[in-house]
């Protein structure tokens, strides 16, 4: 029923992609071993198929302010290793393999992202057992070295309001509903913001103008969104994009994930984590419990199957939810950072998965109420895009 987004999240401000090896490469045979490093970076950025190495995907999105990429490997009975890769983009992640590890068990495996400065901005650190004559596989987690301030900007270039959602923990997910729901497990997330709406085609029309979207909806030959699509409802019109006339408020669709990404890094933000979502949705601290995001009454918060005639809406005309958010339930889906997956029971601290078809959440215009629930999950994969899929932004720490 619905189209399909493959995410790829990138947490690398990088360009410098030349490492330097220096190690004792005479180990080799049965007593050494390969290791498959996979890194899961930190924030995110979309993958479209005319970036095919790291270097030109790093090149650009962020320049040159990383200045080097530092993988060391040490363990007992060896000497530390510090490689230099040519990393390539692999199941989502950045990939990199590397031979001839001299065997031994809990090998530490570390990657440090080092600024010109000689600053070390992003780290992850892992262990490893390597066996002579055999493949393993790690994967490793950046993050930043430094706790960043949750400062919301001066001035926005759009009129998109938001609302400050205190950090708490909750139970996120349900029992007795759709299996990927559950395990219901406890999640622990920092203070951020939200927007009050989804991002509507006139704050889009703006974005593109002010990113010099050519006249397919196009930056750099990258597609933002799907403007030759009749039920578009932005038209480039007199070499400007603009909203189709009584469409202002309506929320933008058609766009793609890398279109949705881009929009909130032009306002320095990120579409929330699938957590927060679900967090604000719930009412924060404040929630209520309600079974929709605001009411137990699909009718007072949502535009679904029974009440939306067949179409969506212009934003906030239900009513808003503890935090004063609208259509968190029905209108259109929401486009969340995460890749989807399933859960675990174990507790989690600001939670984010990356990589994968990304998770989309509280139903759209011709769903039926069920899909409307605040623990209701989807996904999207592939590099389509649909008429029932829009976005909000989102600030946070992580």
């Amino acid at each position: 029923m619905l189209k399909k987004y493959t995410f790829f999240y990138l947490g690398l401000v990088c360009a410098g992609l030349c490492f330097f090896l220096s190690c004792d490469s005479s180990v080799t045979g049965p007593e050494s071993g390969d290791l498959n490093l996979y890194i899961q970076p930190g924030f995110q950025v979309s993958i479209e198929d005319e970036y095919t190495t790291a270097d030109d995907l790093f090149q650009a999105y962020f320049g040159n302010n990383i200045a080097d990429v530092v993988v060391t490997i040490t363990g007992e009975a060896m000497n530390n290793i510090e490689m230099s890769l040519d990393l390539q983009l692999k199941d989502g992640m950045l990939y990199s393999a590397i031979g001839d590890i001299p065997s031994g068990a809990r090998r530490s495996v570390s990657v440090e992202l080092v600024d010109a400065d000689g600053s070390t901005l992003y780290d992850g650190t892992g262990s490893v057992d390597i066996n002579g004559g055999k493949t393993t596989d790690l994967v490793l987690r950046l993050t930043s070295t430094a706790v960043p301030e949750l400062v919301f900007p001066e001035s926005l270039p759009v009129d998109l309001e938001f609302v400050f959602v205190n950090g708490g923990s909750f139970m996120m997910g349900s029992e007795g509903n759709n299996v990927d729901e559950s395990p219901v497990h406890y999640v622990t997330l920092s203070s951020y913001y939200i927007s009050t709406t989804e991002v509507t085609n006139a704050m889009y029309a703006q974005f593109l103008n002010a990113s010099n979207a050519d006249s397919l909806g196009q930056v750099r030959g990258r597609q933002y969104i799907l403007i030759s699509d009749e039920a578009c409802q932005v038209v480039y019109e007199d070499g400007r994009f603009v909203a189709k006339a009584g469409y202002e408020d309506y929320p933008v669709v058609f766009v793609y994930s890398q279109g949705a990404i881009a929009f909130c890094s032009w306002l320095g933000m990120q579409l929330p984590t699938e957590a927060q979502w679900e967090f604000a949705a719930r009412g924060g601290v404040i929630s209520s419990n309600y079974l929709y995001a605001g009411s137990n009454d699909a009718d007072e918060v949502a535009w679904y199957d029974e009440t939306s005639n067949g179409h969506s809406h212009p934003v906030a005309q239900k009513t808003a939810n503890e935090l004063g958010l609208y259509d968190m339930s029905g209108n259109v889906w929401e486009l969340c950072r995460d890749g989807y997956s399933t859960y675990s029971e174990d507790g989690v601290a600001d939670p984010v998965v990356y990589g994968g078809s990304s998770v989309i959440r509280g139903g759209c215009w011709f769903e039926e109420r069920l899909h409307l629930r605040s623990t209701n999950r989807d996904y999207l994969s592939g590099g389509n895009t649909s008429d029932v899929i829009g976005f909000r932004c989102a600030l946070g720490r992580y």
